[in-house]
């Protein structure tokens, strides 16, 4: 699931990055500044209880983690 979009603003990663990435016992993910999912590794899908990261990049339109909209 991690993979170059750089038409979507990715950050182009060498293979063995992407490869470490997916393979990863922890979640990892890359998101546009606007708040949408670009990738998801499998990890982070287990972890929100979604069968693949597909399926949590379709359901989940907006991530706001952090951020303080009233600051």
């Amino acid at each position: 699931m991690i993979h170059n979009k750089a038409d979507e603003g990715a950050t182009y990663l060498p293979q063995e990055s992407r490869d470490v990435l997916l393979h990863a016992p922890i979640g990892f993910f890359t998101s546009t500044p606007e708040g949408n999912f670009l990738d998801v590794n499998p990890a982070m899908a287990r972890m929100f209880g979604y069968e693949s990261p597909r399926d949590m990049i379709d359901s989940i339109r907006n991530i706001k983690w952090g951020r303080n909209e009233d600051a």
